[in-house]
C-alpha cells in the first residue's frame, strides 16, 4: 500500500514539528514530504510536490490559508484544517475540508481524521475474497493444510509462529509471521494488529477505539492493537467485523 504524501502548513515552528512527529508515530499511512510557513510557500510547494493531503493551519502570520486556493487551478488533494479558532469551522468544510482539528491537536483526533481520508483515498479498500488460503503446519512428521477459513489469529514466537484454529487449537507453524503474512495477503480478512500479531476479523468478537487499544477474538483471547497500526487496524475491524455481526 502506497503512503498518502502529505504536507504540513502552519506558520509557527513548533506547531508543524509537533504534528510532524505525531503523524510519523501514530500514523504510519501518512509521509510528510514538506513543509511551508505561508501562503506563498505553500502554494510552490503544493504545485511542485502535489501531495495527497494537506495539514493546514487556519492563520498563517497576518494571511490567512483559505487563500492558498485562489492561486490553485484545482484542488487533487484532501485537507485537514488545524486552528486554535473554532470559528473557521464552517467556512472550512466550504472548501471540502476531511476534518477540522482544534489544537493543541489529540492523537487520537488525529488518527480518526487520517482514517478518514485513507476511506476517501480508497488505499485501503477491501476486497473481499472467499478463496480459501492454504497454510502448511509440521506437526511431527505430517503436514498439514489448514485453511485460512479456519485460522483465528496468528503470533510470531522467534523464528516460528503460533497458529490458533477456531477449535482452539493452538498449532506450530515453521514459517515467520511475515512470510504467512505474504501468504495470506488476498484475504483481506487478515490484518496484523501488531508486529507480533495478525488476526482475522471473522474471529473478532469486539474492540477498543480508545486507549487502551485492545481487540477481544471469539476465542476468549487478547490482543493490544499497536499505536502505529492503528488507522489501518480500526479501518479493517469497522468494515470488517460489521458484515460478521
Amino acid at each position: 500500500m502506497s503512503k498518502i504524501r502529505a504536507i504540513i502548513v502552519d506558520d509557527e515552528d513548533f506547531a508543524r514539528d509537533t504534528l510532524s512527529k505525531l503523524v510519523e508515530y501514530y500514523c504510519p499511512d501518512i509521509e510528510i514530504i514538506g513543509q511551508a510557513n505561508n501562503v506563498n510557500s505553500a502554494i510552490e510547494l503544493i504545485k511542485n510536490e502535489s501531495p495527497d493531503l494537506l495539514f493546514l493551519d487556519i492563520h498563517l502570520g497576518d494571511e490567512i490559508s483559505f487563500d492558498i486556493f485562489n492561486s490553485l487551478s484545482s484542488q487533487p488533494f484532501e485537507i485537514i484544517f488545524t486552528s486554535a479558532h473554532a470559528q473557521y469551522g464552517v467556512k472550512a468544510f466550504k472548501f471540502e475540508a476531511t476534518d477540522y482539528l482544534m489544537k493543541p491537536i489529540d492523537s487520537d483526533d488525529l488518527t480518526q481524521a487520517v482514517l478518514k481520508v485513507l476511506k476517501k483515498k480508497s488505499l485501503l479498500t477491501i476486497v473481499e475474497s472467499e478463496t480459501s488460503i492454504n497454510i502448511p503446519i509440521h506437526n511431527r512428521d505430517v503436514v498439514e493444510n489448514i485453511s485460512s477459513f479456519e485460522i483465528t489469529s496468528l503470533v510470531a514466537q522467534s523464528n516460528y509462529t503460533e497458529v490458533f484454529t477456531q477449535d482452539s487449537k493452538k498449532l506450530i507453524c515453521s514459517k515467520t509471521l511475515g512470510e504467512l503474512e505474504e501468504l495470506l495477503k488476498e484475504d483481506s480478512h487478515f490484518v496484523r494488529i501488531h508486529r507480533s500479531v495478525i488476526v482475522n476479523t471473522r474471529f473478532v468478537l469486539n474492540y477498543a477505539k480508545i486507549p487502551p487499544l485492545y481487540i477481544t477474538m471469539k476465542d476468549g483471547i487478547t490482543y493490544e492493537i499497536s499505536r502505529r497500526k492503528k488507522s489501518e487496524v480500526l479501518f479493517h475491524l469497522k468494515n470488517n467485523l460489521d458484515q460478521n455481526i
